[in-house]
């Protein structure tokens, strides 16, 4: 109600700017000093054509558009009912409108022929927004500049203001204020305009086809309001009609060619005179925009073409950068789904280059290649070298190419530990642990020299299901029996000459060289479509759009403090929170990638996620890892989607306790303790617990493993029983989990999204908003990527072994919690 208030405000501030009892005096003029210019509406005047219909309009899309319009008067008598056309003189014009954006430009070179060529002149017109919201209210203003050519005349300044509301897809109404600062040229002073439209868009064949729109136009010390009609229609992708009719018989008809990102136009405007109707303007436009647009396709037979580098975003939360966003992970699937859509595109051409890409990151890539295999159309990787993951995605290619000095480094996964009680005993730290569940093992890792049989037993499990995923994709791939494979992969290192003779790739070459190879297996020429994934798309919709929030729930969870800077529990859960109560946001994908963390925190978000489900339909999609706590946190959604790599399960509990006694008394350092309370200092770092204490936090610890499982069995519809036995710690792959009940789907975030989506009934064709959460924030890692001086070590080995003391400090940061929700162990699959 208070949006409606604000609007109705601002009408009736711009109505109160037409004042009238001025006197009346005709002109060559036009009522607005502008061109002719395509039928419009102020209720929806397109791109550069707000410029001159409403400024209001230019705020709906982030794309660059430019429109050069030439106008030739074809009938010298003129027409009188005609609003927005020359009223005598045989003349011409030419237009240049600039769409930025946000904001628009614009210059008109107003020509009247020789016997009137003092009065022509030129018209610049500076629009910007305002004030917005979403999609459906916007108020803008435009400045203009009337600068006589063949005269001495000085410069007029006039104003125009206008807003535009939009309350569903279908309605759009318009306000208009213009020659506000009534200008002055060559002696004539316009008078102040006010423009009120309504547009409708009928749901045949589909609301952003047909635009029907009523303008009525209101001038001071006019004796009678004008009122005209517009229509236009594009029934077939890049042709339009277009025209406007008004009372007096006057009227106009103009068609419109468009391909994709360039258009070309032409209008002719008739008027009524003396009971006939004579041609009075002909119009012609050219336009060309940084979106793809609906239009007639010229070439067929592209090559869409995709970089995968180590610029790409695996992680929303970091894609912030000093010279614009960063391509993501998601947006490069998006573009695959794309592809598989457009007519120009016959095949695909993705390129690795010194990626970092997940198993999970390349079960996502490699879901969205293989829908766009299944329309029909063919795929092409070119790797700069060939490791695990890369050769994973790239197998199920339709020609797999290596560069001529690569290594075919594709070894099979390995699964790795690290285990630091032999160190911690050096140093004299002791860990104290107890713990729920025959696999809740992560303490081992800090008080073991070697895994346990348990945790061999899941090593081995996950060594297991990731090899079976990659053997199996190279087998299907390049059509060899499985012992094939397994004896290839065996042979360690190859070159990419010896790779080709074993049948694992096709070719080796330079991507500089890649057209020739191609082109061969296309059997036509390769014309590329180059950083397709970076191209955008014009979205033609009035009205809000349907809004699905993904909110990314990633690293360790705990309360914002000490070493644990992964996932800040507080902020997450007042997020949630804050979208159970937006009535703008329609859907939440919660995107968990965490190894859990504490338990009191994870329960703090499971709470906000299940008061959340009951406004809105929320989705879990589990990244990398969604373990433990970090199940814990997802278990309450409507769905849950995994990738089938994706670690999860591990539903248990267990508590850490430190005792550096042994470390103080090495480096002689006191302690004093004055409690009041048998336990109060139970948490102390100085001593070992009592046996005493020890049975309190153990009873503690089943005590919320029952919780845990209990709320897990509620969530996924299942007994306790059933969770408890699947349970016990033990880590589960998604399709181990699926299997089991603890999963809905195999699939990542798009899959994710587009369930969101049928959630809220939409069609998968169908348009909505994805807002990514939190949002990207400014940090010293981002800047010094941008700037070319990025830290990060490039020694992969060390890296790894860095991430496992990182993760380990941050077990060691949560033991003061006595119940923790966290993977079993800290590893690393490469």
């Amino acid at each position: 109600m208070h949006r409606l208030l604000i609007a109705f405000m601002v009408v009736s501030f711009i109505y109160g700017q037409i004042s009238m009892a001025q006197e009346e005096s005709r002109s060559i003029y036009s009522a607005t000093f502008d061109m002719q210019v395509p039928p419009a509406s102020v209720a929806d005047s397109p791109g550069p054509l707000s410029l001159v219909y409403n400024p209001a309009d230019v705020s709906w899309d982030d794309s660059f558009q430019a429109l050069y319009l030439h106008q030739e008067n074809l009938d010298g008598a003129g027409g009188e009912g005609s609003m927005d056309i020359f009223s005598a003189g045989r003349g011409s014009a030419d237009g240049l409108m600039l769409k930025f954006p946000s904001w628009g430009l614009g210059m008109q070179w107003i020509r009247f022929g020789e016997e009137n060529s003092r009065a022509d002149y030129l018209k610049y017109t500076l629009a910007m927004p305002l004030l917005r919201e979403g999609r459906w209210f916007s108020l803008g203003w435009a400045v203009e500049v009337l600068d006589p050519t063949r005269t001495n005349e000085g410069m007029s300044v006039d104003f125009m203001t206008g807003v535009v509301i939009r309350p569903y897809r279908y309605l759009s109404f318009g306000a208009a204020g213009r020659n506000l600062g009534r200008a002055k040229l060559a002696g004539f002073q316009s008078h102040r305009i006010m423009d009120l439209a309504v547009a409708l868009r009928p749901w045949f064949p589909d609301p952003e086809r047909i635009t029907l729109a009523a303008d009525l136009r209101l001038v001071e010390d006019a004796p009678d309001p004008q009122l005209r009609f517009s229509a236009s229609a594009s029934l077939v992708d890049g042709l339009s009609l277009f025209g406007n009719l008004d009372l007096d018989g006057n009227f106009g008809i103009g068609l419109g060619v468009n391909l994709l990102r360039m258009g070309l136009g032409g209008f002719v405007n008739t008027t009524r005179h003396n009971d006939s109707t004579r041609f009075a303007d002909l119009v012609l436009t050219a336009s060309v925009s940084s979106d793809n647009r609906p239009g007639f396709i010229i070439q067929t037979g592209k090559t869409a073409e995709i970089v995968i580098d180590d610029g790409l975003v695996l992680d929303h939360s970091t894609s912030w950068s000093l010279f614009g966003t960063m391509l993501s992970l998601h947006d490069v699937i998006a573009a695959v789904h794309r592809a598989s859509r457009d007519e120009r595109v016959d095949s695909l051409l993705i390129r690795l280059r010194n990626h970092e890409l997940r198993w999970t990151d390349v079960q996502e890539l490699r879901e969205a290649v293989f829908a766009f295999q299944k329309t029909g159309k063919k795929v092409y990787f070119h790797l700069e070298q060939a490791d695990n993951t890369s050769y994973y995605l790239a197998v199920m290619g339709d020609g797999v190419f290596l560069a001529p000095e690569a290594i075919f480094a594709v070894v099979g996964p390995v699964v790795d530990a690290l285990f630091l009680g032999g160190t911690l005993d050096l140093v004299g730290a002791k860990v104290e642990y107890q713990r729920v569940g025959k696999y809740k093992l992560a303490p081992e890792q800090l008080t073991q020299r070697k895994p346990s049989e348990a945790k061999l037993e899941l090593m081995n499990s996950l060594s297991d299901q990731y090899s079976k995923e990659l053997l199996s994709a190279i087998s299907a791939g390049r059509k060899k029996d499985l012992s094939q494979v397994e004896a290839l992969i065996d042979q360690g290192l190859m070159h990419a000459e010896d790779a080709k003779k074993a049948g694992l790739i096709d070719d080796v070459v330079d991507f500089d060289e890649i057209e020739k190879p191609v082109g061969r297996l296309l059997n036509h020429p390769m014309y590329s479509i180059r950083n397709y994934a970076r191209q955008s798309w014009h979205r033609n919709r009035w009205g809000n759009l349907p809004v699905v929030v993904v909110l990314h729930a990633s690293g360790t969870i705990g309360s914002g403090g000490g070493l644990t800077q992964g996932m800040n529990a507080n902020l997450v859960a007042g997020l949630l929170e804050a979208l159970s109560k937006s009535s703008q946001v329609d859907a939440v994908v919660l995107r968990v990638d965490s190894p859990g963390g504490s338990g009191f925190a994870s329960d703090l978000i499971w709470r906000k996620v299940l008061r959340l489900k009951q406004k809105k339909p929320v989705i879990v999609s589990m990244g990398p890892m969604a373990a433990s706590g970090g199940y814990y946190i997802s278990c309450g959604a409507d769905a849950i989607l995994a990738n089938p790599a994706t670690i999860t399960g591990s539903i248990g509990v267990f508590s850490t306790f430190v005792d550096l006694s042994n470390l103080y008394e090495k480096l002689q350092i006191g302690h004093a303790v004055v409690k009041r309370g048998k336990i109060a200092d139970f948490s102390s770092t100085f001593r070992g617990r009592t046996e005493e204490e020890k049975a309190l936090i153990q009873k503690y610890v089943e005590t919320f493993y029952q919780q845990f499982i209990g709320k897990v069995a509620k969530g996924r519809g299942m007994k306790v029983e059933e969770i408890d036995k699947i349970g016990q710690g033990r880590v589960w792959t998604g399709s181990q989990a699926k299997q089991r009940g603890l999963v809905d789907e195999l699939g990542g975030l798009y899959a994710a999204v587009m369930l969101a989506k049928s959630k809220i009934g939409l069609e998968p064709q169908e348009d909505a908003l994805v807002v990514h959460l939190p949002r990207p924030k400014l940090s010293l890692a981002g800047l010094l990527r941008d700037l070319g001086l990025d830290t990060q070590s490039e020694n992969h080995l060390l890296s790894r072994s860095l991430l496992h003391v990182e993760k380990i400090l941050e077990l060691v940061s949560l033991s003061t919690d006595p119940a923790l929700a966290m993977l079993p162990f800290i590893f690393t699959v490469h």
